[in-house]
């Protein structure tokens, strides 16, 4: 009896020590949750932008594993945040159009920060809404240039404590205010006067919305590399390599197309390098093409093959029996080395459960010249360049003269 009554009171010392340990997990915990319902919010933005929590559950235990360790538990915590974020962002941005990725990195930031207490609640709805309830209308002292829709809505945000008295303030300082609203980039600027060491980069931006909502966007970029990191800012280009990396025979591969956009090129390229080039079995999706598909995809499962279904918007009466039978793969009875290929424009009648579990890639022309080089320079590897024929030394001679 007393080596029963050793044991239990080991068991009892270990359970407190595991539950201590547990906690001190919590911040991480409560970080993870707080960017789960930023995802889950993106669903609000595009019937495309579907996840699941096992996929989401499943990317943080492989960020667990590849993220950097530590010894002691707080700077454990802070490389697992870090890295997750990160990890999540670029799995993120791969299945969101371009102009909705900043969207996501600022909805990140402001979660994160107001998990943190670092943004007011009446200061986050004034942001969104440009309005804090009644207005105490302050004679304009320069109706020339501060129009009514500047106006008022900096009478508006004075109601808020952090900025009781700005609208006031104006008229003190006019050619400041006249300067900042001038300005090329006013979101670089401090606001006018007394207020700008008095206000934080949130509370500033709070300002840029009255003053200059038309650089608000920039503003928006500016306060995610300051609070969350530059890279936040600058969405990987679509690398299909790295997208198969995480792929299984059981995950669909959606490309979630844009007018003017076709990965077809980089689709059947990518085949090429993997050496399935002959191996892809395509169909554009239509009237009838459903029964037809269908065969394709058994046909593709028990060889290992891959197999390329287009325009899924355009069979949305097939889709019900496409999710069936997606539910229904089981890796075991499937050859390993199959794949399904889907494309699709954004459609309400496209499977929820097939975006809840697939690697979703949007496809649509590149902005800018940065954006375009990146695509470029990822189509081509270092075995392409060593397959070009040299020119010949005299020539490069003769070139480097000229």
């Amino acid at each position: 009896s007393n080596e029963i009554e050793v044991k239990a009171e080991e068991a009892a010392k270990t359970e407190v020590m595991i539950d201590s340990t547990r906690e001190e997990y919590r911040p991480v915990a409560f970080h993870a949750a707080l960017l789960f319902f930023c995802v889950a919010d993106m669903g609000k933005v595009n019937d495309m932008y579907q996840y699941s929590m096992p996929w989401f559950v499943n990317l943080y235990i492989k960020s667990i594993e590849e993220s950097d360790k530590a010894d002691d538990i707080p700077t454990r915590l802070q490389l697992l945040a870090d890295f997750f974020t990160y990890c999540l962002y670029e799995n993120i941005c791969r299945s969101l159009f371009e102009a909705h990725k900043l969207l996501y990195s600022f909805t990140v930031c402001i979660r994160l920060m107001q998990g943190q207490g670092k943004i007011d609640a009446e200061e986050w709805r004034f942001f969104l809404s440009g309005s804090s309830g009644s207005v105490d209308e302050v004679e304009n002292p320069a109706p020339s240039w501060l129009t009514a829709q500047i106006w008022t809505p900096l009478c508006s945000l004075q109601r808020l404590p952090a900025f009781i008295g700005i609208a006031q303030s104006v008229g003190g300082d006019v050619q400041l205010w006249r300067d900042y609203f001038d300005a090329a980039d006013p979101h670089s600027e401090k606001v006018p006067g007394q207020w700008g060491p008095k206000l934080n980069n949130f509370q500033s931006l709070c300002v840029l919305r009255c003053v200059r909502p038309d650089k608000v966007v920039q503003g928006m970029q500016d306060f995610v590399a300051i609070n969350l990191g530059q890279r936040f800012i600058e969405p990987p280009p679509l690398h299909l390599p790295t997208c198969f990396k995480d792929s299984t025979n059981i995950l669909p591969m959606v490309f979630v197309l844009s007018a003017g956009a076709d990965p077809g090129e980089m689709f059947y390229k990518f085949a090429d390098d993997m050496k399935m080039g002959k191996k892809v079995a395509a169909i554009s999706l239509g009237q009838g093409q459903g029964p037809i598909a269908e065969k394709l995809m058994n046909l593709a499962i028990e060889r290992g093959t891959w197999v390329l279904f287009q325009n899924c918007h355009l069979a949305s009466s097939w889709m019900p029996r496409l999710e069936a039978v997606v539910e229904q793969f089981n890796p075991e009875e499937m050859h390993r080395d199959f794949r399904l290929w889907l494309t699709s424009m954004p459609s309400p009648f496209f499977p929820v459960s097939i975006l809840q579990n697939s690697i979703k890639m949007t496809s649509e022309p590149p902005r800018g010249v940065k954006a375009n080089l990146n695509v470029a320079f990822l189509a081509y590897d270092d075995a392409y360049f060593e397959k070009q024929p040299k020119p010949h030394p005299f020539k490069k001679l003769l070139f480097c003269i000229s």
